[in-house]
């Protein structure tokens, strides 16, 4: 064979292993997008799970548009932001439209898989903001959000840290040299920080604070099986957002990147389980399914940026340090600044993120502190966060303080956060609520107690005839069998005392059931047996609804059913008094807050505040989906 017939084997073979070599990157990239997809998924079960039922619709609609519009958003603008040429290392300047720029030397292949991959990062971006968000932002507000937060909350420090010529990946000013692997600054604290900012501005939900102690309330989501969905979803897909950040596996280089990234992950999300173990164990003393699986996801969140530039004993350290922090941080944020975060996205994606972001400075294999690498990491660390957080914060900031002034309120309406975001909808429930999961009167009746107090709550709002309807109907069933007893005066006695319209207080039975009782009196004998059957049914029935839409959400009945809490026997118990984890001073809305006022809701709660410990708020952190008010029925009936 010729020289000339080597060289030309040799270079078509030079030619086919690239193009396999880039097939094979294109693939891994598009794997461990789609695992970035079932993340999408994994936060809108975790959110559906942890608001109440009124509220599932609305939120799932939200991950729904901040999935389609920031998708959009970074495909056709953003996109051009973050990896087109760099103008002064601060934004870029040509590949919007999601067309390849000409001084691109990758395949067509390979740059839309990376803009498919950056664009799923920069959904994850605005899902965040979601969660703290949850049951009370209005969805014209979100849906901006949404858009902005592409192309102005991710896609600028995304241009800053991995761009090649971005300011913050400087190979010429090592204390501006960040390292940021899969986005724990660039993704998670940006996310985080702007949660923060919509979380403090738009006000806590109503019930989530006393209003005059400042003491938390907590308001527990309605399915803990969606949330551990969701959970295990996440973290499930957390492995292709790490380790697909190598962006590449057909060299050994990249192999080996994601292959760490891989191992790092998963022992960070161990370390977050195992410290929310020793936590409850020692400190609370009994354990808590929810912040297990946010102890998990903090441990991922703070892996992130380090996944793939630390050894396994540095993601043992930062996956431990980072639950912790989140541990601490969540306590911090809802009882001393009162912030109403209703999944605790805040803690997970900031507080732990950012811990892990600062962590790379000391366990960074090459450059970090404690590797020999000196201080320089640790201030290019610390340099780029403050600049992220000041990013995220200034853009949420202002898009919703231009929203107010220019739109109106970024808050939903009283009424609209009572009933339940999904009414500003359609109204339609997410689940059909079946009224016999709710007390029956049969039920309160047999707690002496508890039916006393019913019994003062139907005279604060004028129905205590409705109780004493159902005693004298049973005092004159008991006695229909005695001799001595005249049948049909008892009986006119009881229509006239509760049900005549002409009566001392009528029990407003349907006009078929006044008529039919009047007509039976009158011809006396066996009708007089079962005379008030239908009207017992009847009051029965108003009973139990009184008790499931008013009694039950009560503080008087809530006292009465409140179990009591046992004494913890934790080991190191005392420490849950520790300043982070004790309720602030009381504090005033402001901000975009409704002032509440529940007699306009309610005139019979006038009653119902008996000391300054209870707070008629309460009522409304249930999980319940309020049901149609007089007048309200459907016309379709």
């Amino acid at each position: 064979m010729s020289d000339n017939a080597t060289l030309a084997a040799v270079a078509a073979l030079t030619e086919t292993m690239a193009i396999t070599a880039d097939g094979l990157d294109c693939a891994w990239i598009l794997i461990c997008a789609a695992l970035v997809v079932i993340m999408q998924v994994g936060f809108a079960y975790v959110e559906a799970g942890n608001v109440r039922v009124k509220n599932v619709r609305s939120i799932l609609l939200k991950n729904t548009v901040d999935y389609v519009l920031g998708g959009l958003a970074f495909v056709f603008i953003a996109n051009g932001i973050a990896r087109g040429k760099s103008l002064g290392g601060f934004i870029g300047i040509d590949a919007y439209g999601a067309k390849k720029p000409e001084w691109e030397t990758a395949s067509d292949a390979y740059y839309s898989s990376c803009t498919l991959y950056s664009a799923l990062f920069a959904c994850t971006t605005s899902t965040i903001i979601s969660g703290s968000i949850a049951e009370r932002m209005r969805l014209s507000t979100y849906m901006l959000l949404s858009f902005i937060s592409p192309f102005l909350l991710y896609a600028l420090p995304a241009h800053w840290v991995w761009n090649a010529d971005g300011f913050l990946n400087s190979s010429t000013r090592p204390y501006m040299a960040v390292s940021d692997f899969a986005g724990g600054a660039v993704v998670h604290a940006t996310g985080g920080v702007a949660a923060f900012v919509a979380a403090w501005y738009v006000g806590p939900r109503i019930g989530r604070f006393h209003t005059k102690t400042g003491k938390d309330k907590e308001i527990e989501g309605h399915s803990a099986v969606l949330g551990g969905l969701g959970t295990w979803l996440i973290l499930f897909g957390w492995f292709g957002f790490n380790a697909g950040s190598s962006l590449q596996i057909s060299t050994t280089d990249g192999a080996n990147a994601a292959a760490v990234a891989s191992m790092n992950t998963f022992i960070a999300v161990l370390m977050g389980a195992l410290v929310s173990i020793l936590y409850h164990a020692l400190i609370i003393g009994k354990h808590d399914l929810g912040e297990m699986f946010n102890n998990m996801l903090a441990g991922a969140a703070s892996i992130t940026a380090g996944c793939g530039f630390v050894d396994p004993v540095g993601a043992v350290v930062i996956g431990g340090i980072g639950s912790i922090v989140y541990v601490i941080s969540g306590p911090i944020i809802a009882k001393r600044l009162k912030v109403d975060d209703p999944l605790g996205a805040i803690s997970v994606h900031f507080s732990a993120a950012s811990t892990g972001f600062l962590l790379i400075g000391l366990f960074h294999t090459q450059d970090g502190l404690l590797y020999g690498g000196g201080g320089m990491k640790m201030a290019a660390q610390t340099i780029g966060l403050l600049v992220i957080m000041v990013n995220a914060a200034f853009w949420t900031a202002l898009v919703i303080v231009v929203f107010t002034l220019l739109i109106g309120p970024v808050r939903v309406e009283e009424k609209i956060e009572l009933e339940g975001c999904d009414t500003e909808l359609d109204g339609i429930a997410a689940y059909e609520q079946n009224s016999n999961n709710s007390m029956l009167y049969t039920t309160l009746a047999q707690n002496a107690c508890l039916s006393l107090e019913f019994d003062e709550f139907l005279k604060s709002i004028y129905c205590y005839h409705n109780v004493a309807f159902l005693t004298s109907i049973a005092k004159y069933e008991k006695q229909l069998n005695d001799p001595a007893m005249d049948s049909a005066a008892e009986a006119q006695s009881i229509y006239d005392n509760f049900i005549c319209p002409d009566g001392v207080d009528p029990v407003s039975l349907p006009d078929w059931q006044v008529t039919q009782i009047r007509k039976h009196i009158k011809e006396a004998g066996a009708q007089l047996n079962d005379l008030f059957g239908p009207a017992k049914q009847e009051v029965h029935s108003l009973l139990d609804t009184t008790i499931a839409t008013h009694f039950t959400h009560t503080p008087i009945y809530q006292r009465h059913t409140k179990k009591k809490k046992n004494q913890s026997a934790a080991p190191l118990h005392f420490l849950s008094k520790a300043w982070c984890f004790r309720n602030g001073k009381s504090y005033s809305f402001g901000r975009a807050r409704v002032k509440f006022d529940p007699r306009r809701q309610f005139k019979h709660t006038e009653d119902l505040i008996e000391s300054d410990d209870e707070d008629i708020e309460a009522a409304y952190s249930l999980n319940t989906v309020n049901p149609l008010q007089a007048g309200d029925e459907d016309d379709d009936e």
